[in-house]
């Protein structure tokens, strides 16, 4: 760490269009995956992907993985899997109501699959995603209440939503997840300002209290978490 050198800063879009929400994740081969919002105007917004392959050095040409060509897409989140695969999730907003949801689209066999909404009855903007080491992929929302809630996509499957604390008052956000070597998510977040820790152990199926772990603050929180090779979790 003492000799870590920073690179300078790389353009990935490299184009004119205002671009925002970018997220990235890396693969098992060390393949950097980008996603971000392209707004080609106000009432058009689009998911754009591009990947590197030697560290960020040069980005492959960009394109366009949301199939929609009129509304606004924005909140892109990427992850991936043991074998590579890239999964997405977005929200999408147009005028036509009915396909206003959140969407799942799944990078596999050299191409992106249709997007589809992991929610039948509609499901808000997606806060977190997260891949545990059994390729569970996790998507989290907020509910109305302010309840932190969940699905997971797991064998091509999707599970019923999982509200995570049904009573907890006062409201719950959660900002940022991971997952550790037995499936364990350690998760940070805040309750009225308050960074807060959340533990689910996979083995039991549990959610645990909320713990609190930091200062209030009057200010919208920014939070992220990793995990140590002791698993200790670092906020």
């Amino acid at each position: 760490a003492s000799s870590q050198v920073w690179s300078e800063p790389k353009n990935i879009t490299n184009d004119s269009y205002h671009d925002s929400f970018p997220d990235i994740c890396i693969d098992n081969n060390g393949v950097l995956h980008c996603v971000w919002v392209k707004q080609f105007e106000t009432s058009y917004r689009a998911i754009y992907y591009s990947k590197s392959t030697n560290q960020g050095y040069s980005w492959y040409p960009a394109y366009k993985i949301s199939q929609f060509t009129a509304g606004v897409c924005y909140k892109p989140l990427i992850e991936c899997d043991s074998y590579n695969n890239l999964y997405v999730v977005y929200k999408y907003e147009g005028s036509d109501t009915n396909l206003t949801n959140c969407y799942f689209t799944k990078f596999e066999d050299q191409d992106w699959t249709t997007p589809v909404p992991p929610c039948e009855d509609g499901c808000g903007t997606p806060t977190l995603v997260v891949m545990d080491h059994n390729d569970r992929f996790n998507i989290f929302w907020s509910s109305p209440s302010g309840t932190p809630r969940y699905k997971y996509h797991e064998n091509g499957l999707w599970s019923e939503m999982i509200n995570i604390y049904s009573n907890f008052n006062p409201n719950l956000y959660l900002e940022a997840a991971v997952s550790d070597a037995g499936n364990n998510l350690h998760c940070i977040g805040y309750v009225s300002q308050l960074p807060v820790y959340l533990y689910y152990n996979f083995s039991t199926d549990e959610w645990f209290q909320p713990y609190p772990v930091g200062i209030q603050s009057d200010i919208f929180e920014y939070e992220d978490i990793a995990v140590d090779s002791q698993v200790n979790p670092l906020l």
